[in-house]
């Protein structure tokens, strides 16, 4: 059986068996193929055994002072033949343990990279439940913990506080170490595709996602056949964290301010503020209400940080009126569904190009600052993300005749 031997960072492995050695090669020349299928054969055999390189190859230098003399690799490889090493070729193997919290050298013989990415996600995110969120593929948070759990148990260390959040000494140097391997299978696939990745990720609100985006995604399919596409819902304070954390390509948002260093952004649409209204009631314009004396009747509303409530709220600043958030919900689909049931007025958009409930009515909010809605990118956009921007622009073209 012919043996495939890879190398992530200085840690090869006999990738059919799950077995790795710790350790630097100083010239580029890895074992001979012979001694790896003996040492193949030692294992499935069931059997343990130390190698060991006592000294230089012939022809070499001898170790430097940070190089122990004796280089001993211990796990469960085999009892294996002599190694008889080509001068020049192939210097002493440098071992480069990590120390588990007891001061023992961890022993690699099972460490598993399907773990090594699980932990990647997690440290990169920041928690298991950030890191389920960002991975590429679905797992369950149970499944993940359980899996970085054994990676932790197989080397004998702690790798990040759970709460708060942090990463240990070990868990900070495993995360460097694997960084660079996982950070650049993006633009791997890119190279092994011709060049031209055919994958965006946007992020949008869930109204946008469910009646916008598929016109959208519909025009660039037909230039992207093979086009994937990863959706992610929120609004603008959290679409743009997400820009800056590289988790997404593109966030379709209202827009509040100079965004972020690095993040550009293109103004689509003006969008007027609104009070949503039960049919039943018997309020007829947002004037008629405002002009109370105290208004009692609850306000359904999204979150403060939201453009929408500051805007609303400066607007009723000017008229001098006080009136603040009953019920704090974070989709403009909840105000809907709350005000339907008749928990109170809503604060909303005009959105052109939606079909409304006929469950409730929409009063306008003459005077009050507009918001602003529009695209949110980070740097130089791809070939993709330039062809959805364009996609998006004359879709709002289309909504705004």
């Amino acid at each position: 059986m012919a043996t495939k031997v890879s190398q992530i960072a200085d840690c090869y492995a006999i990738k059919s068996l799950k077995w790795q050695i710790p350790f630097s090669l100083c010239s580029p020349a890895p074992f001979t193929h012979k001694w790896l299928s003996s040492c193949v054969a030692a294992r499935r055999a069931g059997q343990r055994a130390e190698i060991s390189k006592r000294s230089a190859c012939p022809g070499q230098a001898e170790p430097g002072p940070d190089v122990p003399p004796a280089t001993r690799v211990v796990g469960d490889v085999a009892s294996c033949p002599p190694v008889h090493l080509p001068a020049c070729k192939l210097s002493c193997l440098v071992f480069r343990p990590l120390i588990d919290k007891n001061g023992s050298i961890i022993d690699w013989v099972d460490m598993n990279i399907h773990h090594l990415e699980l932990f990647y996600y997690v440290a990169r995110h920041g928690g298991i439940s950030e890191g389920v969120r960002n991975m590429p593929y679905g797992i369950q948070q149970p499944a993940m913990s359980g899996q970085i759990i054994q990676l932790e148990e197989s080397l004998g260390v702690t790798l990040f506080n759970r709460r708060p959040f942090a990463l240990t000494p070990q868990g900070e140097e495993l995360f460097q170490y694997i960084r660079p391997f996982f950070d650049n299978l993006g633009q791997m696939e890119e190279r092994l595709r011709g060049g031209v990745s055919q994958q965006i990720r946007i992020g949008a609100s869930e109204l946008v996602l469910r009646n916008y985006l598929p016109s959208v995604l519909q025009v660039l399919r037909e230039q992207f056949p093979k086009l994937k596409c990863t959706l992610r819902d929120g609004y603008q304070p959290d679409l743009e964290h997400y820009l800056q954390k590289q988790e997404i390509d593109l966030a379709i948002t209202l827009l509040e301010g100079k965004p972020s260093g690095g993040i550009n952004s293109l103004s689509l649409l003006k969008l007027p503020l609104v009070l949503l209204v039960p049919k039943e009631s018997a309020i007829r314009s947002s004037r008629e209400l405002l002009e109370q004396d105290r208004i009692d009747i609850p306000l359904i509303s999204l979150p403060a940080s939201e453009s929408i409530y500051k805007n609303f709220q400066k607007g009723l600043s000017r008229l001098k009126v006080d009136w603040f958030t009953s019920i704090e919900v974070s989709t403009i689909e909840l105000i809907e569904t709350y005000v339907r049931e008749g928990y109170g007025v809503g604060v909303s958009v005009a959105v052109p190009g939606i079909k409304h409930s006929a469950s409730f009515r929409m009063l306008p909010l003459a005077g009050f600052d507009p918001v602003e809605f529009g695209v949110l990118w980070h740097g130089q956009p791809g070939p993709v993300v330039k062809a959805c921007i364009h996609a998006i622009e004359q879709r709002a073209k289309v909504l705004m005749d």
